[in-house]
């Protein structure tokens, strides 16, 4: 609709002169240009989803013993992006990929020299942002809030999670988690109306306070 628009008012605007067309123009084709590239690049998110989880598909139903040639053609894509995050690892496994001559070698090379490497960073990302929620969440003052902190933060860890195992999600391709950190938001705030109706019932004692405060902070880390 935009570009509609711009293109639209870029022929009215046609009659005006040189001076009026031409700032026109080219902020009519800088926005072609960017929405040119933001399509692309969902497109090339979502192509990269779809070829992990058709990877994944491939390895499950093939037999482990036969030849690696068609699993390596696959893994090219998704291999290219783990070499940008871990260099190191991917060169250690491209001296020894050449040996790996059947399915099951050849995934177990990948899960060993590269996997378990982007493994230990994905979890101490997700203790990071769990231990974050878990303070935010403990002093925030209102549910709202704690809503706000929980879809902020989980949605960092989704695209860092994502960057980790060579994949590059964008906001659209995130929508595919997003069920996810929706129900760690409505966990939140749920959590705190619970408790502090609660509290209303049994008093506003210091201890009860500290509980309402401790359970909103465990559950919020623990869907995190």
């Amino acid at each position: 609709w935009l570009l509609y628009i711009s293109i639209s008012a870029l022929i009215t605007a046609s009659n005006a002169g040189l001076l009026v067309v031409l700032p026109l123009a080219i902020v009519t084709l800088l926005f072609i240009g960017v929405l040119v590239w933001l399509s692309y690049r969902e497109w090339r998110a979502f192509q990269t989803f779809d070829l992990v989880l058709h990877l994944r598909e491939s390895i499950q139903t093939a037999d482990p013993n036969t030849s690696s040639f068609q699993i390596k053609e696959q893994f090219k894509p998704v291999l290219k992006n783990l070499r940008q995050v871990y260099p190191d690892q991917m060169g250690s496994f491209d001296s020894e990929a050449g040996n790996r001559d059947t399915i099951s070698e050849y995934v177990s090379l990948i899960d060993n020299v590269v996997l378990r490497k982007a493994d230990a960073v994905v979890d101490r990302e997700i203790k990071k942002a769990s231990l974050s929620v878990a303070v935010l969440v403990s002093v925030s003052p209102h549910p709202v809030l704690d809503a706000l902190f929980v879809m902020i933060r989980a949605t960092m860890l989704i695209k860092k999670i994502g960057e980790c195992y060579g994949i590059r999600p964008t906001r659209w391709t995130s929508l595919k988690l997003f069920k996810h950190l929706l129900i760690s938001v409505i966990s939140s705030a749920v959590v705190e109306e619970i408790s502090a109706k609660v509290i209303e019932d049994i008093g506003a004692g210091i201890t009860e306070k500290t509980l309402k405060i401790a359970s909103e902070a465990l559950v919020s880390s623990s869907r995190m």
